[in-house]
């Protein structure tokens, strides 16, 4: 089983194939991730980890385009993990942050909205909010937007209790 760990950053796992866009460490392999392609084989990879990484990536038009190339260096049936910052994060404001993420990331209806065909070989498995512990509400909150996470998204409820990260599991169909 390959896996990669994309943009490792100090996150150096033993039995991954640690890249970054700077050599962070020995063994790490420098990749420019924001300019496909990569210096991967097509389907070279079971799974893809990638944390706080896919928010610094492109706007929306070279977003999909890496996209793409991820589905590419995937095996079918291989997964991705992929943890990146909520909108409402505070984190999320940063001047090196391009992408939104939100409840609905990677879920798209190709047949609705034609320009979104390339989440038709994605099929998310677990999405999860994740939430700053420190605060006693967040305890409060969590298991009501486990169970009605379209009543937090779309009310003050967001903004009220914002969340820190979303936390993905993907599977890949193609």
């Amino acid at each position: 089983m390959k896996k990669l760990n994309l943009g490792c950053g100090n996150d150096i796992r033993s039995g991954f194939v640690n890249a970054d866009f700077i050599k962070t460490g020995p063994g790490v392999m420098e990749v420019d991730f924001n300019n496909p392609p990569y210096p991967f084989s097509d389907n070279e990879f079971d799974e893809i980890h990638c944390c706080g990484v896919l928010e610094h990536l492109g706007d929306k038009e070279k977003f999909r385009v890496i996209l793409k190339e991820m589905i590419r260096i995937t095996k079918s049936g291989g997964k991705w993990f992929i943890t990146v910052p909520h909108q409402t994060s505070c984190s999320y404001g940063s001047e090196f942050h391009s992408i939104q993420f939100h409840w609905r990331s990677f879920y798209y209806r190709p047949e609705i909205n034609p320009e979104t065909i390339i989440y038709k070989d994605l099929e998310v498995v677990k999405r999860q909010y994740v939430f700053i512990k420190l605060f006693f509400w967040n305890f409060l909150i969590m298991p009501f937007v486990k169970f009605f996470p379209r009543i937090y998204e779309h009310t003050f409820l967001r903004y009220l209790f914002p969340c820190q990260d979303l936390y993905f599991e993907i599977k890949i169909t193609k």
